[in-house]
């Protein structure tokens, strides 16, 4: 309040100048009324507030900066307890309240002046938080407690003093240029896997403040590497240690084995092209980007609802396209080399060769395997060069109920790989310098008008078996084929004698049937023999046996070896 003293006429009301008489009583100077007085006004401090000096203006009131309310006075007001900090004096500043000289101060709304506020807010924060919850298993929403912080990612104290400017309830402080970047989280291996609700609908870093306001969460996990052999080695993750899990290189698995085929001989001449086998196994693991450790992935999803592989603590193996692989057998029982064929580096390698020893059997490989050797075939060369094996046996003949046709051909041959033609007739026999010409006519046989006997006993025929050393060279001894029809009086002591075939006839007779020979000796017909009558029957058979006689004879099979017997 301001107040100030002066005089009116008492008729008239207006100022006029008074003065005093000995007496103490004021009057009006009626000689002095040039100047009239002035209005003073003062302030009546005790009846005044917030005035401190005459003048026109109040004092602002920037008082107090913190109010703390208790729980009840919180209560009564129906706010919240806590500190309460002046952000605003909102109009009550530093105001004037008019002129009380002015002739219509009182009337004038100058002199009417506004109230004034104080406003205070209480201050609010909250951090942000990345939460590691890999290996947290069946879970689609996560909790601060399911893994652990990654402390240098924490974002602190959003909403706090920063630069000079205070954030308090209600205000919505941007903090997203201070989150970790999906492009850095990824970088470093992490999948974005989920939010607290609080953080939810693009409020990440942008929450409202409020009473007690709540921190938010941010969940990741471990994305892995799929590790193959084409990965290369500076991409694959590395441990704390800094070091790596697996070698790309160690996921690729190469097995190889050659099968050579050579000559029994010094030189171990090779007989034809080598058989490289080669099998393969390619693996791939999975690999934990943060811990560089092997790990068995599982699929969940991501924050935005998309299905990822991530990491569990379950470690990894590696996995290969194959869990065994084969290498075939090998087998080749015969090679013949030709003339001007790569491999017939002389005259002695032309021919055909058979396999004596090595052996290339089928294999099974594991990626764990070792490489296997390689192999040698070893083999010799045919001694009649194109002829059967020794231990060939002759095919048997079966002539039916009526004997064989007179124009009966004999059956082919099949000596395997190394054998002749399969439309060659008959088999080359190697008689040595002095055997019979290989143009020798057959003898025809005439079997009459019944054929021979079904009865009768075709002479058996055995080819010795071939030796498996390769001799020096070809024996000049005619090759013989032991009969097994044995001369009557012959023993084995004796020189050889020319063959005689036995026939037996319907009425049991016998007789021996003479074949055609060099010998100067002339066989005689055994005692008690007796002459075959002249019947169409036993002529039949005694032609019989003399055409197969004639045949052995042509042959040169009648001779007995009794050294090769023996």
């Amino acid at each position: 309040m301001t107040s100030s003293t002066y005089y009116t006429d008492a008729v008239t009301g207006q100022r006029v100048n008074a003065r005093q008489n000995v007496n103490g009583e004021w009057f009006v100077d009626a000689l002095n009324n040039g100047m009239l007085p002035v209005i003073t006004w003062t302030v009546n401090a005790d009846k005044s507030t917030g005035l401190t000096a005459d003048d026109q203006k109040f004092a602002a009131v920037t008082t107090p900066e913190t109010i703390t309310l208790s729980t009840d006075e919180a209560a009564k007001r129906g706010t919240d307890d806590g500190e309460w900090y002046l952000v605003s004096t909102d109009k009550n500043g530093e105001v004037s309240y008019g002129d009380p000289n002015s002739d219509n101060w009182q009337t004038d709304t100058t002199n009417k002046i506004a109230d004034g506020y104080l406003i205070y807010k209480q201050k609010a924060q909250y951090n942000i938080h990345y939460i590691d919850v890999n290996g947290v298993e069946d879970k689609t929403t996560y909790a601060p407690t399911d893994g652990h912080e990654l402390d240098d990612h924490k974002v602190n104290g959003v909403g706090s003093d920063e630069a000079g400017k205070a954030y308090y309830v209600g205000d919505t402080p941007d903090a997203t240029s201070k989150l970790w970047s999906p492009a850095d989280y990824e970088k470093a291996g992490y999948v974005f896997v989920g939010l607290s609700d609080n953080a939810k609908g693009d409020l990440l870093g942008k929450q409202t403040l409020t009473k007690n306001v709540q921190d938010q969460y941010v969940y990741l996990k471990h994305a892995v590497k799929d590790i193959t052999p084409n990965t290369p080695v500076d991409d694959v993750p590395k441990d704390p240690d800094g070091k790596r899990a697996v070698d790309p290189s160690d996921l690729h698995k190469e097995f190889t084995r050659n099968i050579t085929f050579v000559a029994d001989n010094d030189a171990k001449s090779p007989l034809k092209d080598a058989v490289p086998q080669k099998v393969t196994f390619d693996g791939h693991v999975y690999v934990d980007m943060v811990t560089g450790k092997t790990t068995t992935p599982e699929t969940v999803k991501d924050v935005k609802g998309n299905d990822v592989q991530v990491a569990t603590t379950k470690a990894g193996n590696i996995e290969w396209n194959h869990d065994t692989q084969t290498m075939d057998e090998v087998v080749q029982k015969y090679i013949t080399i030709s003339k001007g064929d790569k491999y017939a580096t002389s005259a002695n390698m032309v021919g055909t060769w058979h396999w004596i020893s090595g052996v290339a059997d089928e294999i099974t490989l594991k990626p764990t395997s070792t490489n296997p050797e390689d192999l040698v075939l070893v083999y010799e060369k045919n001694k009649g060069e194109s002829g059967p094996e020794s231990s060939y046996k002759l095919p048997q003949l079966d002539y039916g109920e009526s004997g064989p046709s007179t124009d009966y051909d004999l059956p082919k041959l099949d000596y395997g790989q190394s054998g002749p033609e399969l439309n060659y007739d008959l088999p080359k026999l190697d008689y040595g310098q002095s055997g019979p010409e290989l143009s020798h006519d057959l003898l025809k046989l005439d079997y009459g008008q019944s054929g021979p006997e079904l009865n009768y006993d075709l002479p058996k025929a055995e080819i010795p078996s071939q030796p498996t050393a390769q001799p020096s060279e070809q024996p000049s001894e005619q090759p013989a084929i032991e009969s097994n029809t044995q001369l009557p009086g012959e023993q084995k002591n004796e020189e050889p004698q020319p063959m005689t075939t036995q026939v037996t006839t319907k009425e049991d007779e016998t007789s021996i049937v003479e074949p055609t020979s060099s010998s100067s000796t002339q066989p005689t017909t055994k005692q008690g023999t007796q002459q075959l009558p002249q019947t169409g029957n036993q002529k039949s058979s005694s032609l019989i046996g003399l055409g197969f006689a004639s045949l052995l004879s042509a042959l040169g099979l009648t001779k007995v070896n009794k050294k090769r017997k023996d």
